[in-house]
């Protein structure tokens, strides 16, 4: 028999299936029996068990056919681990099954990496950190449901279950469920096929004390789930059982949404993740550095921070991962230049036509000043506000550092970096900066021919 090793399949599944997606359902297997032409896998619990099924089983079976140059038909058999009966992919017969007493029978595994340690809290999601820690602690009436929304990537899902890990240590007889939208979709669709197969599920949902549920807009995509999710929402709420959600908006912007359960989500405590700061930014990398035990000069983090051109948490991070990654590989120290060679696909395009002279000159003539007022030591209102917008735009279209665009106005790279933080904050509040900068912008098109 040919040396199958699960090992070489992950390695072979990885070019067909993202690395995420890998890490989340297809690492937790493992090969467990080789009978014949059926290769018998383990799953961790039922949940993944279920999603390998519906989603990934073909293409399992596809890689260990190329792999070990099978010919002959295979079968893909997988068991829950401890499970004294084995099943399969291919066998829906209904049968009478009890509900184990087991917190993972139905939970998606939380990721060791999604806790309140790992989170770095800041401007952008204090509020959502705070209502968070609140929950962790013992359940708040006032706050139930805690709705978190925002954008992708910005750490919703790490919030989320940070509340799990932490209610998990604080009060370990709770069952606990974390779920995602797709998933509660998934299961429920797949419950309706057989009558006893959606008591259990209807069973299984009602005895939990705390329901996690991660990207919740992807429920709306059934109308038959939404009031399935409604009577579970509901059940759980008269019996004061705690109900965590996330979503990428506000529940009343959730296209399709029943407008009961937009009204459900919206009783309790509603609290949004929004994008990072560059100071932010730059926490949460020195975070992440120190959780890999890697080290970078304080410039390429600097660097980092203010040219990757994403606003997602989870896309710097993305970055941040191929950049240690490529330097580990080639044994090569992590520079600016390094990094700019590495990650030119993901780095702000700034404008390579317009000197920082001409910059200044469009700026000064807009405000009526001369190019002296903004390198002065001078504090008016009129001085430091186009001052600062001078600084943030000589970052945005030019590939000048913090520190010379200091040296041009004889500050620090500090001032430098708070002036620009607090324009580009203020930009997306302020109507009459937005005009302001619409304007320039123009103009630097128009004089210089640039981006």
């Amino acid at each position: 028999m040919k040396d199958y090793t699960w090992e070489t399949i992950l390695t072979a599944l990885s070019k067909e299936i993202p690395q995420d997606l890998i890490s989340k359902w297809i690492k937790p297997l493992s090969l467990k029996d080789i009978h014949k032409n059926i290769f018998i896998l383990n799953a961790p619990n039922k949940f993944v068990k279920a999603w390998v099924e519906d989603n990934y089983v073909q293409t399992i079976k596809k890689v260990f056919k190329e792999e070990f140059s099978i010919k002959s038909e295979i079968e893909i058999e997988i068991i829950v681990e401890g499970d004294a009966k084995k099943e399969t992919f291919t066998a829906y017969e209904p049968q009478t099954e009890t509900i184990e007493d087991d917190r993972d029978f139905f939970s998606l595994p939380l990721d060791n990496l999604y806790t309140f340690e790992n989170f770095v809290p800041g401007h952008s999601n204090n509020f959502a950190y705070s209502a968070c820690m609140a929950v962790a602690s013992g359940f708040k009436s006032e706050y139930n449901p805690l709705y978190i929304y925002g954008d992708i990537g910005l750490g919703k899902t790490h919030l989320l279950q940070a509340v799990g890990h932490q209610l998990h240590k604080n009060f370990p007889k709770l069952k606990i469920l974390c779920i995602q939208g797709d998933l509660y979709l998934q299961d429920f669709t797949s419950s309706l096929r057989y009558e006893h197969k959606l008591e259990e599920f209807k069973r299984k949902y009602a005895s939990i004390d705390v329901l996690l549920c991660d990207d919740v807009q992807s429920i709306a995509k059934g109308p038959k789930t939404q009031e399935e999710f409604t009577y579970l929402f509901n059940k759980l709420f008269a019996t004061k059982k705690h109900i965590i959600i996330t979503s990428n908006t506000k529940p009343s912007e959730i296209a399709n949404l029943d407008k009961r359960l937009s009204s459900r989500f919206s009783s309790g405590l509603m609290v949004a993740v929004q994008s990072p700061s560059v100071d932010e930014k730059i926490a949460i990398l020195l975070k992440h550095l120190e959780i890999r035990r890697v080290e970078m000069d304080i410039d390429v983090v600097h660097f980092l921070a203010n040219n990757l051109n994403t606003a997602s948490v989870r896309e710097m991070l993305g970055c941040l991962t191929h950049l240690t990654t490529s330097a580990e590989l080639s044994g090569t120290d992590i520079t600016i230049d390094f990094t700019t060679d590495k990650l030119k696909e993901f780095l702000i395009v700034r404008d390579k036509t317009l000197s920082p002279e001409k910059i200044m000159s469009i700026i000064t003539d807009f405000f009526h000043l001369k190019p002296v007022d903004l390198r002065s030591k001078k504090r008016s209102k009129n001085i430091v506000y186009p001052r600062s917008i001078a600084m943030f735009l000589l970052r945005e279209k030019t590939q000048l550092s913090l520190a010379e665009v200091g040296f041009l106005f004889d500050r620090d790279h500090s001032t430098v970096l708070t002036a620009v933080n607090k324009i580009s904050e203020q930009e997306k509040t302020d109507p009459e900066l937005q005009g302001t900068l619409e304007t320039l912008r123009r103009k630097m098109k128009l004089d210089g021919g640039g981006n």
